[in-house]
This record gives C-alpha cells, structure tokens and sequence, in this order.
C-alpha cells in the first residue's frame, strides 16, 4: 500500500510479446474454461478496506515509453449479506532511462442491505530515478477516503530507496525502505477517544515478490510493515497475495486475497480485516 502502501508486472509484460509455448498446466487453460473461472470469481468479490497497496500496479520499469492498465470490478451477492458493489482502476506509467513516473487512481461504490453505503478511493503519485542497477530513489505523493471505515480522508508525503534483491527471468524480489508524514481526518464525534485529526511519522517498509510459473501466470506477494514512529504500538501491517491469469489478448483475470492489521484503529472499527478482491484487467 503505499500506505501499509508503495514490480510485479514485470513477468505478465511478456504476455504481450506473442504467443509462445505453453508452461505447465496453468498456459493449457481454454478460453472457455477461463471465462468460466472469470465469472465464477467475479460473483466472489469481496469489499476492500482503507488501506490500499500500490506495489501491486507498478509496469515493469524496465522499457522506455508510456505503459498502463484498466482494471474493472463488480460484485453482487445476496443471501446473508446483500451487497452490490462495482470498482474501476487505472495505471499509467513511464519510463525515460533512469526516470520513471507512476499515476494511479481507484474509485469503488457500492450499497449493503441495511443501507450502509461503500464509497472509497485514492489517488497515487510517485516519480522515481535510478542511482544504479540495484538502487531507486523514489518519492510518492497519494490522497486516499473510505466512508465505510470512518475515513474522511488521508493524505502522505514519503520518500526512500527502492532496493532489487533479485532479478530473472522468471522470478524478482524488491524491498523498499522509506519514511512518510500521514495527514488523516477521521469521522467520528468531536470530543470522543478518538481525534478527528491527527498527523503522524512512520516508516514503512515492503518486501515485493513476484513469481512467473507458465506462460500467462503470474504470481505475487507483497508485504507491508508501517510502525508509528515513537509509537510502536500503532502499527499497520498488510500482507496481499495475487494471482493474474491471462484470459485473452491484453486481457486477464487478477484474484487477490489480503489481510490487514491496524494497531490502533477507531473505536468500532476492528483491528483485523481480510478480503478477496476480483478484477478483469486489459494492459496496454
């Protein structure tokens, strides 16, 4: 996240080269049964919370020029929860040697059946250099709201190198290190335990990894630990996990499961959230 937040599409770039030989049992999916799995996952979509990881729509960083993707979602469950939700997504990143800049933006909307209303989104900026074949320095602006998790709005500025541990053809690991100033508004009742406003330092740190097993299967997982600074207690951890299957074309399938911890999160508000999260995405 860049926030709990901060490449994995290294290894699906390649997709679009051309066809090649299939990779395992994953690259012999037909369409059909891809399109069966798209809709049956689609149906499973599960709300996602404040915390947002940005790691997760980096490009590849690796070609010059101007990448990006749009990523759409829909939800509609009924039984024990009712609930209508739909979600779109874009990236745009370039490259221009050493340089690179990545924008992202994300809006979901939705209603639950006791009338509670999902409204969240963010927006991220972040503009990075490389020093040399291992290092990135980079820098990252981002504006994010969640009405459902009693979010008004969170606004952070950080900074901090990006480090590569490894990279292959079929496997990258990256660990960024970085410190950040967080500018929140809450909603909640003036003069209760919990501050409307408030301003903090932390650190945060992430371990990307990313994984290509088959032709048009991508595998990631990225971890996020964000201490308050002087306040260890307030701690915001994110573990998301993401598999993206290639469906047709530019076009494919992106499941992702994610658990976040908020050491002090508002009262009512609890400190442990999980969630499933199902998108078609089209590259370009």
């Amino acid at each position: 996240m860049e926030h709990a937040t901060g490449g994995h599409r290294a290894v699906f770039r390649r997709w679009r080269a051309g066809p090649g030989r299939a990779q395992g049992a994953w690259s012999r999916l037909s369409r059909g049964s891809a399109a069966t799995v798209v809709v049956a996952l689609l149906a499973w979509g599960a709300p996602v919370a404040a915390q947002v990881n940005t790691e997760s729509f980096r490009g590849s960083g690796v070609q010059d020029g101007v990448s990006g993707s749009v990523e759409l979602s829909f939800a509609n469950r009924t039984g024990n929860t009712d609930l209508l939700e739909g979600g779109a997504g874009v990236r745009v990143g370039w490259r221009g040697g050493p340089r690179m800049v990545l924008v992202v933006g994300d809006l979901s909307v939705g209603k639950v059946r006791d009338g509670t209303t999902i409204n969240r989104g963010f927006l991220h900026l972040r503009g990075g250099r490389d020093l040399n074949a291992r290092v990135m320095a980079e820098g990252f602006v981002q504006h994010e709201y969640d009405k459902f998790a009693r979010l008004s709005a969170r606004t952070l500025v950080g900074a901090g190198p990006r480090l590569t541990l490894h990279r292959s053809k079929g496997f990258t690991a990256h660990l960024g290190l970085s410190l950040m100033a967080e500018r929140e508004r809450l909603d909640v009742p003036a003069g209760g335990p919990d501050p409307r406003t408030e301003t903090v330092a932390r650190a945060s740190t992430y371990l990307a990894l990313s994984a290509a097993p088959a032709e048009r299967v991508g595998l990631v997982n990225t971890v996020y630990v964000q201490p308050r600074l002087g306040e260890p207690d307030d701690l915001r951890v994110l573990e998301e996990a993401a598999l993206k299957v290639g469906v047709a074309g530019p076009v494919s399938l992106k499941v992702s499961v994610t658990v976040r911890y908020d050491g002090a999160p508002p009262v009512g508000v609890k400190p442990l959230d999980t969630d499933v999260s199902n998108r078609l995405v089209w590259d370009f």
